[in-house]
């Protein structure tokens, strides 16, 4: 068993995260001493993430331990940077052997998918990557037909998970295909094709979890090796694993109640937007001991309040935001009410609204402010509103995480949303990378090269070059953090040839296309330090982006826009709709409809994130129909 935490220790990891001491709170205390199975279920801003890294700083101090090692495992690489960087530098022990830190999905790699895949197929797994993977696809000779009859699409329907991606691959285990199916002629070249990569050494993302189940359904002595290897597991953001990432950790480290480990999970389940969308509860099924961090850092009590009525898996909401005085925020939600012509108006108006209470001292004047609009859906629709109805220029690539574009130019699209220097040289080196795979430009093990197989290479062969080429790098991402992406991108096509040679290779027209690619880019005429989502008036800059990116996120003021999301019956479409009743402080109305629970988690989500002003924009029509008695009390009602 762990050792029992103090007082004593509370007060060093205090001193480590805030430079002082007595910050924790009871909720926060009880949760960092506890060293049981249990589960954390925290309301947005709670500071969970904040208690785990307290409880890891505190285990520190007592490793090694005589067995067993510490498992973290998060849902993206950003949170796992985010506990290396707070608390790295004082938890050397906790960043080596026994222990691990790092995604579901690098923890099912290592330990699953590649060892058992040597077992398997004596040799090697090359690559894990969905990019990779997807590129060695072709389309067997008579799959055509069979593939146009099942959707009325082209060929590339090869690509597409849903109907032929990697459950092809995953029967027995899987009953995605029926039977009629897989004793197709046409189902069986497609099977052999996506066998062939995998057996090749190339997998995809989802392909090493059918990997990691099939290892631990042969050999469930796995799951005893594992739990010996970590006895503790800490899971942030349980919320956020798919239904398969949830099963195969509940097998290896609940066991059906029969682990040796103890495994806490962590998390919000009304923030599921990601995998349960419409799912109530999903599969996050709460253990009999759970810990509860109801009060919020973030929230004012104003909008906790509306944050509390919005939760599908009822919870309590406690705003603990204060000024730095120590009063309260008291700023109402703002209801900005919009017509058909004056929609483009609405962001405008929230910049207005900002600047008259940064004026009146109600939001603070500082260099953290991030104000944010946000919605739901994007893409343009007659007679549907989306995010591009309020901001006509929004670009959804710019959002994005994709690592594989269709252009050169989509990589810096992609990097002008980043403020992180690592993340926007990745992706000029990803762009690389493309060319590369283009030209089928391989290593000396006739493989694919990797980011850090490239600079290995430039560095050991092509020293003087590699000079040149991070200077390069470091120029392309001051440009981009600077705005100048079109000096950026003319500078890297200058490059490109003389960056092929240095692999004896010239450009052929498929890498010409890729990179001379002269689709239109959308005219931005915001300053260029503004990144290109953004909206700027009134000295006012406000990013627009989805509700799914901003997950996690903390701003000073949020901007929902509402958005059509598919149409319940009665010509029902848009959140003021369907949650006008729990916006007036009542029960939600058809709570057993899945759009309505999908409708209350984007709200959710979307309403937790500003720490000083909500916002949320309506359609006149809409509040004339559904919200016009709503309690001026409660919100501020203000003519877009």
């Amino acid at each position: 068993m762990l050792p029992q935490f103090d007082a004593n220790d509370i007060k060093y990891a205090e001193q480590i995260l805030f430079g002082k001491t007595e910050v924790f709170d009871e909720e926060r205390i009880t949760y960092i001493l506890d060293n049981t199975t249990c589960d954390l279920l925290a309301v947005p801003g709670s500071g969970k993430t904040t208690a785990l890294l307290a409880k890891l700083l505190i285990i520190e101090r007592y490793l090694p331990f005589r067995s067993g090692g510490i498992l973290v495992i998060s849902h993206t690489n950003a949170a796992v940077n985010e506990i290396k960087e707070r608390i790295g530098f004082h938890c050397p022990k906790l960043f080596s052997y026994p222990n691990y830190i790092g995604t579901i999905q690098g923890f099912v790699d290592e330990f699953l998918a590649r060892p058992y895949y040597e077992h398997k197929y004596a040799r090697s797994i090359i690559r894990i990557d969905d990019e990779i993977f997807r590129e060695r696809h072709y389309v067997p000779e008579g799959a055509n037909g069979w593939l146009r009859n099942r959707e009325g699409q082209k060929e590339k329907i090869v690509f597409d998970s849903r109907i032929l991606g990697d459950d092809i691959l995953a029967y027995p285990f899987s009953n995605t295909f029926p039977l009629r199916d897989r004793t197709s002629t046409t189902y069986r070249a497609l099977f052999n094709m996506k066998m062939g990569i995998r057996k090749a050494g190339y997998l995809s993302f989802n392909c090493a979890y059918l990997l990691g189940k099939e290892y631990v359904d042969k050999f469930p002595r796995i799951k005893t090796v594992l739990q010996r290897r970590f006895k503790y597991i800490f899971i942030d953001e349980m919320q956020d694993m798919e239904e398969h990432q949830y099963n195969l950790l509940e097998t290896l480290f609940w066991d059906q109640g029969a682990s040796a480990s103890i495994l806490q999970r962590i998390g919000d389940k009304n923030q599921s937007i990601f995998v349960t969308e419409g799912n109530s509860p999903g599969p996050w099924q709460t253990r009999p001991k759970s810990l509860l961090l109801s009060g919020s850092q973030r929230l004012s009590p104003n909008v906790a309040s509306i944050v509390q009525n919005l939760a599908l898996t009822p919870t309590v909401v406690i705003g603990l935001l204060k000024k730095s005085d120590g009063s309260n925020v008291s700023i109402k939600p703002h209801l900005l009410v919009y017509n058909d012509n004056n929609i483009t108006e609405t962001i405008h108006k929230f910049t207005t609204i900002i600047r008259e209470m940064e004026m009146n001292g109600l939001i603070p004047v500082d260099v953290k402010r991030i104000y944010k609009a946000i919605g739901w859906t994007t893409n343009a629709e007659p007679n549907k509103i989306r995010l591009s109805s309020y901001f006509p220029s929004y670009t959804k690539e710019a959002t994005g995480t994709k690592i594989d574009n269709d252009h050169l130019e989509a990589y810096l699209i992609l990097s002008g949303d980043s403020n992180n220097s690592k993340a926007i040289s990745d992706n000029i080196l990803n762009g690389f990378l493309k060319v590369l795979r283009l030209e089928n430009i391989k290593d000396v093990n006739g493989r694919f090269y990797s980011k850090k197989k490239l600079i290995d290479f430039l560095q050991a062969s092509k020293p003087i070059y590699f000079k040149g080429f991070k200077l390069l790098l470091y120029r392309s991402c001051r440009g981009i953090l600077l705005g100048r992406k079109n000096h950026v991108l003319a500078e890297l096509r200058t490059e490109m040839q003389t960056f092929l040679a240095q692999f004896d290779g010239n450009q052929t027209e498929l890498s010409r296309i890729f990179i001379f690619d002269n689709t239109p880019t959308p005219v931005n005429p915001i300053p260029t330090t503004v990144k290109s989502n953004s909206y700027f008036a009134n000295n006012i800059a406000v990013e627009v982006s989805t509700i799914h990116a901003t997950k996690g996120q903390t701003h000073t003021a949020t901007l929902y826009l509402e958005t059509f999301y598919e149409r319940s019956p009665g010509g029902i479409s848009y959140e003021s709709q369907r949650l006008a009743n729990v916006l007036k402080g009542g029960a939600p109305s058809n709570l057993n409809q899945k759009l309505t629970r999908q409708s209350m988690k984007m709200a959710y989500v979307g309403f937790s994130r500003p720490t000083h002003l909500l916002a949320f924009a309506v359609h006149q029509d809409r509040f004339n129909s559904h919200l016009h008695n709503i309690d001026s009390e409660i919100w501020e009602i203000i003519q877009v």
